[in-house]
């Protein structure tokens, strides 16, 4: 029974470890003003809304989506 137990809460702790998040990361180009908004292992509906910002300009480029599959487990990232 303990066993089970320690099994259970490994598990748990698994699928905690691999949750879904959004993040703002800086481009690749090295600009401070390129950034890039990343979505890890979720989509968003559509494209997302960008804030407005006064005095300064949002220009979308375009999207990306990678997947990648490292010892079985698969991970996909939409990048705007």
């Amino acid at each position: 029974m303990r066993l089970l137990r320690l099994i259970a809460l490994l598990s748990l702790f698994a699928v905690a470890a691999h949750a879904q998040s959004v993040q703002w990361l800086a481009g690749e180009s090295g600009d401070p003003s390129d950034v890039q908004l990343v979505f890890d292992d979720c989509s968003p509906d559509g494209d997302p809304a960008l804030p407005a910002i006064p005095e300064a300009s949002i220009s979308f480029l375009g999207s990306s989506q990678q997947t990648s599959i490292i010892n079985f487990k698969m991970s996909r990232s939409v990048v705007f």
